[in-house]
């Protein structure tokens, strides 16, 4: 008998010889960064809102935006001999977690496509990480009331925020 390969015009079905996932997901975790984690919250609720406390210090609040065009985010994959990008993402699941080392977030991003272009010159972006020393937590009916109501010292803490996105291709 002999093989239909035909049907993949090659034997080894390399990438666009089948029809098959026109999307990228994956999850990315980084320590928490005041400099990076702003960009993930925005995506993940959708809402951002910024006051001036004082020169050069801003107060960020993020709120659920209850829409179905979330705020997408280009993510950059330099793979030192070239970049992936990957257009169009989102933040479908983020988890802050805080033990007693320094505080992590996680998120599982879905976003197209991904797109390569040449390397270029990497950059990194230094924040002031968080620690467990940092954590606090405080509750009240709004947030102005939080905002005045006692911080409670955690031991260890861990809050997720779940969207169910779908890509659309």
């Amino acid at each position: 008998p002999l093989a239909a390969d035909g049907a993949y015009q090659n034997r080894n079905a390399n990438f666009s010889s089948v029809d098959g996932q026109k999307w990228g997901e994956g999850s990315v975790k980084i320590n928490l960064d005041t400099n990076k984690i702003g960009l993930f919250l925005y995506s993940a609720y959708g809402s951002l809102n910024t006051a001036n406390v004082q020169s050069g210090v801003n107060d960020h609040t993020f709120s659920p935006l209850n829409v179905n065009t979330p705020k997408t985010l280009t993510l950059v994959n330099d793979r030192v001999v070239d970049r992936q990008y990957f257009p169009g993402s989102v933040v479908d699941k983020l988890t802050i977690a805080t033990k007693d080392g320094i505080s992590e977030a996680a998120m599982d991003i879905k976003g197209n496509f991904p797109s390569t272009t040449t390397s270029g010159t990497a950059t990194t972006a230094s924040g002031t990480l968080l620690t467990f020393v940092d954590a606090h937590v405080a509750f009240g009916a709004s947030i102005a009331a939080a905002s005045a109501a006692t911080n409670l010292k955690p031991s260890e803490s861990e809050f997720s925020i779940s969207n169910n996105a779908t890509v659309h291709h």
